[in-house]
């Protein structure tokens, strides 16, 4: 990710351009190479949370009696994981996620994160 953090902009200013500006933030918002680099991204995550469950450091959930555990669904930028609410799942999650956040240089975005907590 660090090839794609260095960005340059211009502007003109009375019909000159200025010194370049260099961006330290990488992608943008709309930018058209955004979506190609977290698909790959995306897949990371979702085969580390896999091994996750099948090492025994978190537990999906089960939306039947018979059908499988699920721990997590992604969709475009958006990531809606499942665990079993416990202790050791929860730090195993957190210990997860800084890990990937380590990894891809990616951060999350705590204001705009939420947690539903169910009874069942």
């Amino acid at each position: 990710m660090e090839c794609i953090g260095t960005v340059n902009y211009q502007i003109l200013l009375n019909g000159e351009p200025s010194k370049p500006i260099k961006s330290s933030n990488g992608l943008r918002q709309g930018d058209p190479l955004s979506p190609y680099i977290f698909i790959p991204c995306q897949n990371i995550l979702s085969a580390m949370l896999m091994k996750a469950e099948a090492d025994g450091v978190i537990k999906g959930i089960k939306l039947g009696r018979r059908s499988v555990a699920i721990n997590h669904l992604l969709f475009a930028d958006d990531s809606l994981i499942f665990l079993k609410l416990n202790r050791d799942t929860c730090y195993g999650l957190k210990t997860l996620v800084q890990t990937f956040c380590d990894l891809s240089g990616l951060k999350m975005n705590f204001p705009k994160s939420e947690m539903v907590v169910s009874k069942n």
